[in-house]
């Protein structure tokens, strides 16, 4: 069967130098429009059915070419001008081979060209300079690693744009977002994925975690150079309208990866995004669903020039009063240690500290934290932390750091016989174990604890920890004989 050449259609919504549009083809025994799929040697396989309403436009040509399965297939794609040339593939590619102003052309098609014509030097360096178009570090790395997997499988432009046209208009499927992502993997920031990703983040009830991952490639894909200005405006005025106005109940968790994203763009007014985040913070939804994102947000807050506001702290205490155990506490006190030196999150630390439970984790990094900002070295609040080494909370692995502090402050003779009955009740794999011991080995004269850590350092032998303490059996060993004389 016979296919009469008839046009072409572009991926894309402009035609910009080194891009590839689809040939589009027609034939007498039907009214649908078609393009070819090509194998690894350029011939024609087969047709397949293009709905070309899809696509951001057409190329028509009056260029008479008839072509069947078994032909060299044929190439379309813009030259350094903007001119669309139509070739064979195998012409084609020697064309785009020495294609002149190279450097002038978007990263993202030196890649289509490259993978076409298979010049792996040129494809090395064009993969490094669409990488560094992606402002995002983390993004830009995961792009670039999955970017390189594709290289290596060698693929072939014309023949991929032929796959992806099924996808235009098809991400209202059920598997529409994976779709999507998969498109975006192949081909980048274009228009018109941008606009589709756009309805799939923003306006649909599928996927949070699909939806928050294509929000963020929507985000930083807009400000690529091959993304016409209009559609980065789209983008903007999205983003604003529905941070302004989406229901965080049900968005938590796309919510906070936008906010994110566009708070490290800078892109927006500073006013905006603290308005935006302190809403975000204050619905009691966002509280109750305490994802890593709302502890990131607050963080980006207190970090900007907002710092020390009242509405921060206010918002700070209820979540530590809503959150006393588990994931969202951890996090935000890991945070808060981190801050103990400033005197309003300090206040914050020691009020928890009272009402919050001395057997977690968390508990102990704050004491920890406040002990060594020295701005809480009263002698009430180191007699909390020295009835704390007392008490069973002392298998937590911060014991060795709180018994040390506090050595510092009130000298070591008074608190020698809280780690020594610490040694004798504790679990003796515990890590910190053998460093207590050491530290009290020749301070005091008990020999049930000098056979406790003997019997330690026979059973954990050829370990740094045992060698240490048995160099300090060895020194303490002439004392002995001596007494003993």
């Amino acid at each position: 069967m016979t296919y009469k050449l008839s046009g072409a259609v572009g991926l894309r919504d402009r035609v910009e130098p080194g891009s590839f549009l689809i040939p589009i083809f027609t034939t007498s025994a039907s009214n649908r429009l078609f393009a070819q799929q090509l194998d690894e040697n350029d011939k024609i396989v087969s047709f397949k059915i293009i709905e070309v309403s899809n696509f951001p436009f057409e190329y028509q040509t009056a260029r008479a070419l008839d072509v069947e399965i078994g032909d060299i297939g044929i190439v379309c794609f813009a030259n350094e001008n903007s001119t669309i040339i139509i070739q064979d593939a195998r012409s084609a590619r020697e064309l785009l081979r020495s294609m002149p102003n190279w450097e002038t052309i978007s990263p993202f098609r030196q890649l289509d060209i490259c993978y076409f014509t298979g010049d792996s030097a040129k494809l090395k360096r064009a993969i490094s300079a669409a990488a560094g178009t992606i402002k995002n570090p983390a993004v830009s790395r995961t792009w670039k690693k999955v970017e390189r997997t594709a290289a290596k499988r060698r693929r072939s432009s014309p023949e991929l744009f032929v796959e992806l046209a099924s996808l235009r208009g098809s991400f209202d499927s059920i598997d529409g977002h994976d779709r999507w992502l998969s498109a975006w993997k192949s081909i980048g920031p274009t228009d018109w994925l941008i606009r589709d990703g756009v309805k799939l983040a923003f306006y649909s009830d599928k996927s949070i975690g699909a939806r928050a991952r294509i929000a963020v490639h929507v985000l930083e894909g807009a400000r690529a150079k091959s993304v016409s200005a209009e559609v980065t405006a789209y983008v903007k005025a999205v983003v604003t309208n529905w941070l302004s106005s989406a229901s965080v109940t049900e968005d938590t968790g796309v919510w906070s990866r936008v906010w994110l994203t566009i708070n490290q763009q800078q892109t927006y007014p500073d006013r905006e995004l603290y308005k935006w985040g302190t809403s975000f913070l204050l619905n009691p939804r966002s509280r109750s669903q305490s994802t890593s994102g709302r502890v990131k947000i607050w963080e980006a807050l207190w970090d900007s020039v907002h710092r020390n506001t009242e509405e921060l702290i206010s918002i700070l205490r209820a979540d530590l009063s809503e959150h006393r155990t588990g994931s969202h506490a951890r996090r935000l006190i890991g945070l808060l240690a981190e801050l103990a030196d400033e005197a309003p999150i300090s206040d914050v630390l020691r009020d928890w500290l009272a009402v919050g439970d001395p057997g977690t984790s968390q508990w102990s990094t704050a004491y920890l934290a406040l002990l060594r900002s020295g701005q809480n070295n009263d002698q009430k609040f180191v007699e909390i932390g020295k009835n704390w080494l007392k008490n069973d909370e002392g298998k937590l692995k911060k014991w060795a750091e709180i018994y040390e502090e506090i050595s510092y402050i009130r000298g070591k003779d008074e608190l020698i016989p809280i780690a020594a009955e610490w040694l004798l009740r504790a679990n003796k794999e515990m890590k910190v174990w053998p460093k207590i011991a050491s530290l009290v080995y020749n301070e005091l004269d008990d020999a049930e604890l000098r056979r406790a850590i003997e019997n330690w350092i026979d059973t954990h032998p050829g370990t740094d920890e045992s060698w240490e303490l048995q160099l300090l059996v060895n020194q303490s060993g002439p004392d002995e004989d001596v007494a003993d004389l």
